[in-house]
């Protein structure tokens, strides 16, 4: 079996090749089979107790073209933060711990926060792209939710106290703590993956770093919310 990566061109190359992929990850596209290049997957979910139960009814929606499943709407890419060593050591700041919380992280990053005369950073204490992906992963460790967990309905979920919460904490983090580049804030930091003491990424992030052992990696703070399973 084989598998290939989406990449536009060099894809198309390999499926025609005399060698074609058996999986392809499409790298959250939608995809079509207009030319017949994909089997349909429902009898594959249907005969996996419990695989379909696991997927959001409403995923499995936009992922259906005309009834048939051409893919499965799964990408596991667990969250995480990397923190620059060499960062920590000039600063005097001992590296974090797994059982550090928000306020840790804000304490941490306004002193990793380096600015000139102007107010042109050089250096955050956290590095975070405004994209409400990589929002949710705060928003779920306070115990917040975008959508219920079928996938029906945003209300009462993205609006919820938690949700809220997380959104602010991340907001005050730009507006307030001045600890996150804003889009378009200038910056005079020379190497964008050296920008940030801490940087927010996905896995799949991991390969642009040179992971010479300049980078710690840890776990999510964790967040003052109560999860929407334990509450009364």
């Amino acid at each position: 079996m084989t598998g290939y990566g989406w990449s536009g061109h060099s894809l198309g190359q390999a499926y025609k090749s005399e060698c074609p992929p058996d999986i392809i990850e499409t790298g959250g596209f939608q995809v079509s089979n207009s030319d017949h290049v994909f089997i349909d997957l429902n009898p594959f979910i249907a005969e996996k107790a419990g695989l379909e139960e696991d997927l959001y009814p409403g995923l499995l929606r936009v992922a259906r073209h005309n009834r048939m499943l051409p893919g499965l709407p799964i990408e596991v890419s667990p969250p995480l933060i990397m923190y620059n060593k060499a960062m920590f050591d000039r600063a005097g700041l001992s590296y974090p711990e797994e059982t550090w919380t928000w306020d840790d992280m804000v304490t941490l990053a306004k002193q990793l926060t380096i600015r000139d005369g102007q107010g042109v950073a050089s250096q955050f204490g956290f590095g975070l792209g405004a994209d409400i992906e990589w929002f949710e992963p705060f928003v779920m460790r306070n115990g917040g939710s975008y959508i219920s967990s079928d996938g029906s309905t945003a209300r009462g979920y993205v609006d919820s106290p938690t949700t809220i919460d997380a959104f602010r904490r991340i907001i005050d983090a730009y507006r307030v703590q001045h600890i996150i580049r804003k889009p378009g804030e200038p910056s005079s930091a020379i190497d964008q993956h050296d920008e940030s003491a801490m940087t927010f990424c996905f896995a799949w992030d991991i390969p642009h770093y040179k992971l010479d052992g300049r980078y710690g990696v840890i776990g999510f703070t964790k967040m003052p919310g109560v999860p929407l399973h334990k509450r009364a």
